[in-house]
């Protein structure tokens, strides 16, 4: 079945590396003041386990481990697999509810796991045990949505979405030997169409004309090369964000959209973003609800304070109104309670690295 794969930066995401040797301790877990998700990559007989811990139907905490060498329930009913299932549920809320998900190449598992039921009865008898009860088991088979367009990576959000991640490399991921090579470097030279546009969306938002123009000799130069890929979209992309180009409906890539824009000390595009959020709330029915949805990200500050942290000071409210303009111009819609925690929230709602929290999908739009 298809799935549409989650076309988020790794910026606002926490990896789960590759280790030779399985260990509980190669558990990654987050809240959602950690991160918006976990992915892995770099994966072909290797599988990757995820679990979303609900309450009250709404993700609380995410856990992913990618797992070497595949899965069994054998492996899973080991000492060590169930030293794996409790680290993932340490630090549940008590009786929360566990959905998990596994992750596998389709071109190494074609016809998908052999004992996918014996696994489901595994996870379900010792997440019963530990006190937590298992409301669904997913399989999701997938291969090459990546920015080397092969091997297979895979993503949970707190979103509760999962699939294959998009915004990382495939096969040249190398995990623990050197995490970092998961990530697309912003000097490399693009080898496929995926990277180039990776590359190009990134440039413009941090308003790197210089890099722009390398990229758009890399676009000529692959045309030929992948002269059986259409490359029409990439050719008309315009340097100048236009409005369309704002995900108003998705704050986690609003979110990432900013960062990229403050890394590049982009301004221009900084006030581009937050203005349309604004923009956006007035035309909402439910102003409050939307304030509250967009909240984090209008609070977000372009320069950083003498602490070299992006803290709110005396000088970014006066000397630099228009920081703030936008949420000065819906703050108005916040509710009495929330200006009341205000400013006790001011000293943790940014943060110098893309881990701060982020609101969930808006509701109450138009």
């Amino acid at each position: 079945m298809y799935k549409d794969p989650i076309d988020d930066d790794v910026i606002s995401y926490k990896y789960a590396p590759f280790y030779f040797v399985c260990d509980a301790k190669n558990v990654i877990n987050i809240d959602s003041g950690d991160a918006h998700g976990i992915f892995t990559s770099g994966m072909t007989e290797c599988v990757s386990l995820g679990i979303f811990v609900k309450e009250s139907n709404e993700v609380k905490r995410l856990s992913l481990i990618h797992l070497p060498g595949g899965i069994t329930s054998n492996t899973l009913d080991s000492p060590l697999g169930k030293k794996v299932i409790a680290a993932m549920v340490a630090n549940a809320p008590e009786g929360a509810e566990i959905e998990a998900v596994i992750g596998f190449s389709s071109l190494h598992y074609p016809n998908g796991l052999f004992d996918d039921e014996e696994i489901l009865d595994v996870l379900d008898k010792h997440l019963f045990e530990l006190g937590f009860q298992l409301t669904r088991l997913e399989l999701f088979a997938g291969n090459g949505r990546n920015l080397d367009e092969s091997g297979f990576s895979f993503g949970i959000n707190f979103n509760g979405k999962y699939g294959e991640f998009v915004n990382c490399h495939g096969l040249l991921a190398k995990g623990s030997l050197n995490f970092k090579e998961v990530y697309v470097d912003y000097s490399e030279m693009p080898k496929n169409r995926s990277q180039l546009a990776y590359l190009l969306n990134w440039a413009r938002l941090r308003g790197d004309n210089k890099r722009w123009d390398e990229l758009q000799n890399d676009l000529h130069r692959l045309e030929k090369i992948h002269f059986d890929k259409n490359f029409s979209r990439l050719k008309e992309m315009s340097f100048k964000l236009a409005k369309e180009d704002i995900p108003l409906e998705n704050p986690a890539q609003l979110k990432d959209m900013l960062l990229r824009a403050r890394e590049g000390e982009n301004r221009e595009v900084w006030e581009q973003i937050k203005t349309a959020i604004a923009q956006e709330i007035e035309q909402c029915t439910d102003k409050s609800t939307a304030v509250e949805n967009y909240k984090s990200l209008l609070k977000l500050l372009f320069d950083k304070a003498s602490s070299n942290q992006y803290h709110e000071s005396f000088f970014s409210r006066t000397v630099q109104p228009g920081e703030s303009k936008p949420w000065r111009q819906v703050e108005k819609y916040d509710s009495a309670a929330e200006n009341a925690s205000g400013a006790q929230e001011s000293t943790s709602i940014d943060s110098d690295s893309a881990d701060s929290g982020l609101p969930t999908t808006p509701k109450g739009l138009r």
